[in-house]
Order: C-alpha cells, then sequence, then structure tokens
C-alpha cells in the first residue's frame, strides 16, 4: 500500500473521530509533529521527511502549534518513525504533554 493511501485513510478516520467527540483540530494534543526531539541516530526503518519548510523551521524553534504545522504542510507525513535533517542534527517527533487541565485519554 502506498504510503499516501495510508496517510489519506488515517485523515479520514481522524476527521470522522473528532466530529464525533465535538472537538477541533486546534483542540488535539499529543499530535506528532508538534513537538521534535533531537536524536543522536536514526534506524534503518525510519522514513526521512524533505521540507525545507521544516528543516528551516527546526533551526529556530522544536514545539509547533497545529496552525505552524499546517502552513509548513507536514501535518499529515508525519508519523511515528519519520525523522528529518535539519542543519547536522537529525530530529524525530516526539509526543507533546497533554495541556494542564484536560480529562480523558488513555493513559
Amino acid at each position: 500500500m502506498k504510503l499516501g493511501c495510508w496517510t489519506e485513510a488515517r485523515s479520514i478516520e481522524e476527521k470522522k473521530w473528532t466530529q464525533a467527540c465535538g472537538m477541533h483540530k486546534q483542540q488535539h494534543f499529543g499530535a506528532l509533529g508538534l513537538l521534535w526531539k533531537r536524536v543522536e541516530e536514526i534506524s534503518s526503518l525510519d522514513t526521512k521527511i524533505d521540507s525545507g519548510a521544516l528543516i528551516l523551521s527546526l533551526q529556530l524553534q522544536v514545539s509547533f502549534t497545529n496552525v505552524e504545522l499546517d502552513e509548513i504542510k507536514v501535518h499529515d507525513t508525519v508519523i511515528r518513525t519519520s525523522y528529518i535533517i535539519s542543519g547536522q542534527h537529525f530530529f524525530k517527533p516526539a509526543l507533546s504533554e497533554k495541556p494542564a487541565g484536560t480529562v480523558g485519554g488513555g493513559e
């Protein structure tokens, strides 16, 4: 299966879930791509992301809002095994913390 098909199917399921819960995209927490961590090495199973905008952004910050990530246009391409090279460093997506005052979740 092509990655694009998987990404599209994931987006449709996410949309159905958020509509059922009455949530909007801006209310998501823990979304991959909102927070990035520098890592020393990557695995041969990791998937490289080619995004000039994200490369430049990671030189200035490692935490993004949904709006910023939408502007960079990588929201639907980031998966757990993604990585990107910015400067001379590898970066991988990290799960962001749940915002204070929120309830629920499968923790």
